[in-house]
């Protein structure tokens, strides 16, 4: 089994890996065997556990971590990265973000794990992937909202009311011409469809004072 795993562990696309995913690939094995092996595997430096059930790949198989975008996603799902986090990708705040944020249709939950916080907060399922891009970054695939989705994300989970450009620009410390700066259409469709009201009324603001 010992080799098995080694061979399994050197082709795995992703840095990192469910045990649902070893026990499959060992399905000929009893419970106890599979579990024994995983157990191995921590102990040779193989695997390192993240959370219960989820591990990074051990340096003898990768030569970095998968970035803790790509970690999010395994850790919870569905979800996409967003609020705080997405907008810092995007450059579109200037203070770094102590914790991965995202969103998740299901319940709002956080792991502090090894590699760092993982807040998730729930957002209503309909039309849940608007606004959201599949980013591929080398061996890194994951889900990123857009910078209005991330605004809007946060103004929902946070209960902020809005009421002009400027409140947001100077609470966010965001540059209004990185807000002009967005597709119009994209905007146009969370006016329409983002499911909160609160939400849309700040969309909606947002085309009548910059487009």
């Amino acid at each position: 089994m010992k080799r098995q795993l080694e061979h399994f562990l050197s082709i795995w696309p992703s840095g990192i890996i469910a045990d649902k995913d070893i026990y499959c690939f060992f399905e000929g094995y009893s419970n106890k065997a599979q579990k024994d092996l995983v157990e191995r595997a921590i102990q040779w430096g193989w695997l390192q556990r993240v959370k219960r059930g989820l591990y990074l790949i051990g340096r003898p198989f990768r030569t970095e971590n998968p970035s803790q975008f790509e970690v999010a996603q395994h850790i919870y799902g569905p979800s996409y990265i967003s609020m705080e986090s997405a907008l810092s990708y995007h450059q579109m705040i200037p203070e770094a973000v102590y914790a991965t944020v995202s969103a998740t249709a299901r319940r709002s939950i956080e792991f502090d794990t090894s590699l760092g916080l993982y807040l998730f907060h729930h957002i209503p399922p309909t039309y849940f992937f608007n606004g959201v891009d599949r980013i591929e970054e080398g061996k890194n695939v994951y889900l990123m909202a857009s910078p209005l989705k991330a605004l809007g994300d946060y103004i929902y989970v946070n209960k902020k009311d809005y009421n002009n450009v400027s409140e947001i620009t100077s609470d966010l410390r965001i540059e209004k011409d990185h807000l002009a700066n967005q597709p119009i259409t994209l905007l146009q469709s969370l006016e329409d469809h983002y499911p909160s009201r609160r939400v849309q009324q700040f969309y909606k603001r947002l085309h009548k004072e910059l487009y």
